[in-house]
């Protein structure tokens, strides 16, 4: 993690500050209140539990089911990503989206990804979820 520069992404600030706030070394819960080495440490933390959960998410696809709709899909060996679906029945084929100019879904034959992942939930403030925006 050395020479990463944490404070770039919003995600890695955003589990920080919740972590740090959280802590007991956080006097009333106050992340103004901790030392920039407290801060490093938070944010530290807070990209190995980010990284850790980005791996997990993606799963083998023979895991995926046309309910699920569109998803992100990836090929481990070719190391290409997509945002794809199966449509209901019409086969085993895949739809990725953008990869036609005259329609949004391409059917590909062949080239089937190799793992998928669920897209992440609508957008939703740090406030909502008791941070706070800035």
């Amino acid at each position: 993690m050395a020479g990463v520069d944490c404070v770039t992404d919003p995600r890695i600030e955003a589990a920080a500050w919740m972590m740090g706030s959280v802590s007991d070394l956080a006097p009333g819960g106050d992340w103004e209140r901790l030392t920039p080495y407290q801060k490093t440490h938070f944010r530290r933390l807070a990209k190995a539990v980010l990284d850790a959960a980005d791996a997990a998410a993606w799963r083998p696809i023979a895991e995926y089911s046309p309910s699920m709709g569109q998803v992100y899909c990836g090929h481990s060996e070719k190391k290409w990503l997509r945002h794809g679906r199966m449509i209901p029945g019409h086969g085993t084929r895949w739809y990725y989206s953008g990869t036609n100019e005259r329609s949004q879904w391409a059917q590909q034959e062949g080239d089937e990804p190799t793992h998928f992942r669920p897209l992440p939930a609508l957008p939703a403030s740090i406030a909502e979820l008791g941070g706070v925006d800035g």
